[in-house]
């Protein structure tokens, strides 16, 4: 039966505007008049004015609401597509019944009673007009009728018959040359609804063969066996009866517009089984449109008949795949999209660890103004999460001088166990090498030169272990004297399996200069300690260094001689995680060559919280439901970025598809953690994503014709992603 699919069309109708009743109850306590002595106070004492006051708020009000603004548009688009799959669904179905109801009573009178017989398709109001109940929502189904006269046989009379049906406005003027110009009927139904306000439609039209003496056989009824809804999980299979117009051939049946299998019978009466299987093996739960239509022994086949069947037997299942980590102040988590059809949406949860443990809560994956506990996306931030505070602290520190071969700093005081000391040792002369004491790791070492001397700046780190600890640390310098100065600094809190989050280094290298810059770093742990050393050569005098803004020094110590060298240590608390910018010390008088280090310390992980997500679909009393919990994240554990994948080469398949293969996986070395998934990034952009971390192979499957450059990078558990990948290229010819 030949159809045609008019494009959806939409009628605005002006929107209403309700006052709404305030948000929040004022205290008037708030507002009674002050005493005579708080008066008093007020007029020596200076504050904002209220015209300051009320700009301000007017500002946090105006941004608040393009806030809710956002959110609610993006609430309100899901639901109106929602609507509209629904309303696209009723057209499709009410039409192809049309195309199935008896010629004669294809009519503006009769059409639309033809149609309510039909299951599935009764008038759910009984009010005037003719209205469908759907996915909480009422459509009103409009079906008009009209003869078309086909131009290649001439074209006759378009005045309308006694059976009441018109002309289709497209079938032109008319003429005489046909004596029986109503050559086929179209149906055309319009279903409409309302969605915030807002009238949507959508169109939808099939033609009506007329009767005639090889008239080919319609599907009239299609009766299933259990109907819909199907709620129970044993079982198995929907049996099908179908009835048709006239003998058929043969009847074949469909599952969502895709030819299945064939009906068996004889006559007017055909069966056929769906096989739905179980619901871990078989078909999943949702919607599915199963249709039959009968044909001739020449191959033409009759209007199809289809009903919607709904599946609805079990409780989601797990999500997969789901990965979340911290980032800066937020949580931010993803999944995989369920497979079901049914799912409404999913709730993310998340369990507090350590210090002590906590009870499961939903999380708010919205904003604070407005909570969203059922999100229909598969990526959440936590807009409330669990907030650490800073646990790094400054225990104390000391530093020394030397003109000899060694230089010894005494241990700081106060320190115990699972402390954290960072040691800054600076020398000139020639060119030292440092020999550090056991136990002491490199962080960074540099050397700027210039003038025969240069300066050469390294910087370490010790865990201070259970036990006895020496009293002093003493650095070799080799054979030969060096003016050097070196301090220590203990701190408290610090993450002791890996203290440094992140560390650079610079150094003037030959220019003279009193300005030294210690660079800037990324830092990827929120509550880090951000610790700037500097060491500067001079050529006499007691040098100085001031303190960079916004820091506080810690330790430093100047050696005077015929030439001088300084070193110190500054420091200050970072609490999000981001880029630090670079921090500037001058030094004073007669200052030569510099280098600097910039270091951060990663915070203990004192806060724990593990997060995991579950699918919601509808029970058959339409109330929420959840399935199981997919895997679980501890969100807040140190995390450190994966390795990239390696070995990629890319082709284009001769299916039209580009395909990227890589040889070496991605590796994660922090305990608990691995490779989740491999982000593909298309011609430089953020692309695609792969399944899960154990793939060696993408597929793209509509790449277009030409060039794309291809890399990927691979992320773990807790979504730190790692560096990019080579860069590959397919062509499709």
């Amino acid at each position: 039966m030949p159809s045609a699919i008019e494009p959806a069309t939409e009628t605005l109708k002006p929107m209403t505007t309700e006052k709404q009743p305030p948000t929040q109850r004022q205290d008037s306590s708030a507002y009674e008049p002050a005493s005579p002595r708080h008066r008093a106070v007020w007029r020596v004492e200076r504050g904002f004015t209220i015209i300051e006051v009320m700009i301000a708020s007017l500002v946090l009000v105006v941004g608040a609401l393009a806030l809710v603004g956002l959110v609610d548009a993006a609430n309100g688009a899901t639901a109106s597509n929602k609507k509209r799959e629904a309303g696209t669904n009723l057209a499709r179905e009410v039409i192809e019944n049309a195309g199935t109801v008896a010629h004669d009573d294809v009519t503006p009178s009769r059409i639309l009673p033809a149609l309510q017989s039909r299951p599935g398709l009764a008038d759910s109001s009984g009010a005037a007009g003719y209205t469908i109940a759907r996915r909480d929502t009422t459509f009103t189904v409009a079906v008009d009728v009209c003869n078309l006269d086909d131009p290649h046989d001439g074209l006759g009379s378009h005045a309308t018959g006694s059976d009441g049906v018109p002309f289709c406005p497209d079938s032109g003027a008319g003429g005489t040359a046909d004596n029986k110009p109503g050559d086929y009927r179209r149906a055309k139904t319009t279903v409409t609804w309302s969605s915030e306000g807002v009238t949507k439609t959508v169109k939808q039209s099939s033609f009506v063969m007329p009767p005639t003496g090889s008239d080919l056989p319609a599907v009239t009824t299609l009766i299933p066996s259990p109907s819909s809804p199907i709620t129970s999980p044993s079982v198995e299979n929907v049996d099908f009866t179908a009835t048709t117009s006239s003998i058929p051939t043969g009847v074949s049946w469909s599952q969502d517009g895709t030819e299945t299998g064939e009906a068996s019978g004889s006559g007017l009466n055909w069966n056929f089984t769906w096989p739905i299987g179980t619901v871990a093996g078989g078909l999943v739960d949702g919607d599915y449109v199963i249709g039959a239509r009968g044909r001739t022994g020449g191959g033409s086949y009759g209007p199809a008949h289809a009903i919607t069947m709904k599946l609805n037997r079990s409780i989601p299942g797990a999500p997969r795949n789901f990965v979340a980590g911290r980032n800066g102040s937020t949580v931010d988590s993803e999944w995989l999209a369920n497979r079901e059809r049914d799912i409404v949406g999913y709730r993310v949860y998340r369990q507090q660890t350590a210090p002590t443990s906590g009870s499961a809560q939903q999380v708010n994956c919205g904003t604070v103004a407005v909570p969203v506990y059922i999100t229909t996306s598969t990526t959440c931030t936590d807009a409330q999460p669990l907030v650490a505070s800073s646990n790094i602290s400054f225990v104390s520190a000391t530093d020394n001088t030397s003109t000899g071969t060694a230089i010894s700093v005494n241990r700081p005081a106060g320190v115990v166990a699972n402390d954290v000391m960072i040691a800054t040792v600076a020398a000139t002369i020639g060119d030292p090498v440092f020999t550090a004491p056991a136990g002491w790791t490199l962080i960074q070492d540099v050397r700027s030169t210039g003038g025969g001397q240069g300066l050469r700046l390294s910087s370490y780190y010790r865990v201070v272990p259970s036990g006895a600890e020496p009293s002093s640390y003493s650095w070799q310098m080799g054979a030969t004297g060096r003016l050097s100065t070196a301090s220590i600094t203990a701190w408290r809190g610090v993450d002791t399996a890996a203290p440094i989050n992140v560390s650079a280094q610079q150094t003037g290298g030959n220019t003279n200069g009193a300005t030294e810059t210690a660079p800037s770093v990324t830092t990827t742990a929120a509550d880090a300690m951000l610790i700037r050393a500097y060491g500067h050569r001079g050529t006499g005098g007691a040098m100085t260094l001031t303190t960079p803004t916004g820091t506080t020094r810690r330790a430093g110590t100047t050696n005077t001689s015929s030439t001088s060298s300084v070193e110190a240590q500054f420091s200050v608390a970072r609490p999000t995680a981001g880029v630090t910018g670079t921090a500037t010390s001058t030094c004073s008088p007669s200052c030569q060559q510099w280098s600097a280090h910039t270091i951060a310390l990663r915070p203990a992980v004192t806060l724990g919280s593990d997060y995991w997500v579950r699918a919601v679909d509808l029970d058959p009393a339409g109330a929420y439901r959840e399935g199981p919990s997919s895997n679980v994240v501890a969100a807040y554990a140190v995390n450190t970025a994966p390795t990239a994948p390696s070995g990629l080469t890319a082709s284009g398949a001769a299916d039209g598809s580009n395909v990227v293969n890589w040889t070496t996986q991605g590796t994660d070395p922090d305990a608990g953690d691995s490779v989740a998934f491999y982000r593909v990034y298309r011609d430089g952009a953020r692309y695609d994503r792969t399944d899960v971390g154990t793939a060696t192979t993408y597929t793209d499957p509509r790449p277009g014709t030409g060039a794309h450059t291809y890399h990927l990078k691979a992320v773990d558990t807790r979504l730190a992603e790692s560096p990019a990948s080579s860069t590959v290229t397919a062509i499709q010819p």
